[in-house]
């Protein structure tokens, strides 16, 4: 009974994985979609754009439309760092599960990089 749970365990935890993944695919397209967008917008002339939104076109000024593309931009790259840390959180304890205490394999993983703004304050501080 308990080698099934075990493997209950790890079918869950690889679908979660997959899932995930499949999520953060589906979130970069919209990000793509969202940066193409800008572009768009940034390119044209007009002062006043249409923005498809919950089925209808909306006619908009262009400064706030670039505004709320912008918001959505910010909004789906925090989804798409908290899914990573998610993904990679649970690809550490499936590999965990799998191979007992930490490997090689996932030795490496748990790095992280440095921001732009811990960056900046390693240098003022010298």
């Amino acid at each position: 009974m308990e080698f099934l749970e075990y493997q209950r365990k790890l079918e869950h935890l690889a679908e979660d994985i997959l899932t995930e993944k499949q999520l953060l695919i589906d979130y970069d397209r919209r990000r793509q979609e969202l940066q193409r967008a800008n572009r768009q917008l940034m390119n044209s002339e007009q002062d006043k754009v249409f923005l498809f939104s919950n089925g209808l076109f909306v006619k908009q000024r262009k400064d706030t439309a670039k505004s709320l593309l912008q918001r959505d931009l910010r909004s789906i790259e925090s989804e798409i760092e908290v899914t990573r840390k998610s993904v990679q959180e649970k690809v550490i304890e499936l590999e965990r599960m799998e191979q007992g205490s930490q490997t090689a394999r996932t030795k490496g993983f748990e790095l992280m990089g440095v921001s732009r703004q811990e960056l900046q304050d390693a240098f003022s501080m010298n």
